[in-house]
């Protein structure tokens, strides 16, 4: 007569019941481990406000340099280059750049204020951060200097 799988008694061994868990206990330790290891990598991959700003008077620098019919507003600028309507204005807590008066690009985030200053032949750019940290710019268009860009900060 054949015997069933079901009338087995036999269960798991010491052995057996050890070795499942040290298995579990391994995983387990493992576990917090990887959890910071993500978190680190997630720090990483967030921009610093300095990486930000820096690559905000990049992008200005080069586009304000040589630009035509600027217009100033307390939070906002707007001038002509390359036959394009350019303009960067405070959005919600944000500073965003336009063309054209199309589009939607965030340069800056978590801003509280901007000020935007008219000088001789350029603009002060100054931005009051969420955290209270203020960053500030001048910018030049050397339109009828023949130089380089402006300072960057």
């Amino acid at each position: 007569m054949k015997k069933s799988q079901f009338n087995n008694h036999n269960g798991f061994t010491l052995i057996e019941t050890i070795f499942v868990l040290s298995v579990f206990m391994m995983i387990s330790f493992c576990v917090p481990v990887l959890i910071k290891g993500l978190e680190t990598i997630d720090e990483h991959l967030v921009p610093t406000k300095s990486y930000e700003w820096n690559l905000f008077t990049f992008q200005f620098r080069n586009e304000f340099k040589g630009s035509k019919e600027i217009e100033y507003g307390t939070e906002s600028i707007s001038f002509i280059k390359e036959n394009k309507e350019v303009m960067y204005e405070k959005y919600g807590h944000s500073l965003r750049r336009r063309i054209d008066r199309k589009g939607h690009e965030i340069v800056l985030q978590d801003v509280r204020n901007v000020n935007i200053s008219p000088l001789g032949n350029g603009v002060q750019v100054t931005v009051t951060f969420t955290d209270n940290q203020i960053l500030s710019s001048t910018f030049y268009t050397y339109s009828s200097m023949g130089g380089e860009g402006g300072n960057g900060q």
